[in-house]
């Protein structure tokens, strides 16, 4: 049995994550990253019903990042769950996202990051 992984990597995603009224209200950029592993014994001809579809995982990410919370703790787990229901067989996935310039009074940092792993057991 082979593992594979997919990756999404640097989506550049507007949204209004934030604790305070004011990130919801102004918004800011934020960069995702995405991978979901599972594993898989076919070996030629596949179809997509074999694997993960990456523009369905970049669908369910844009959903998600419209989806305004306060906490980015909160968009990863949603995120992450939509895509355990959509595709059942995957054994992993992590999903790291991160807020541009956050409005943080005299931070010099470029970003902030929220990052969550997750195992599935039940492979």
């Amino acid at each position: 049995m082979d593992k594979y992984t997919i990756e999404l990597k640097d989506l550049k995603i507007r949204a209004f994550h934030g604790y305070y009224k004011k990130e919801q209200e102004i918004g800011s950029f934020f960069i995702v990253n995405l991978a979901v592993q599972y594993f898989s014994s076919v070996k030629q001809d596949s179809s997509l019903d074999d694997s993960v579809n990456y523009e369905q995982l970049f669908r369910i990410v844009t959903q998600g990042m419209k989806n305004t919370k306060p906490l980015l703790e909160d968009v990863c787990l949603v995120i992450l769950e939509k895509i355990e229901v959509a595709f059942p067989f995957i054994s992993q996935s992590a999903i790291t996202i991160e807020k541009i310039n956050p409005p943080i009074s005299h931070f010099n940092g470029k970003s902030v990051k929220v990052s969550l792993e997750r195992k599935y057991e039940k492979h």
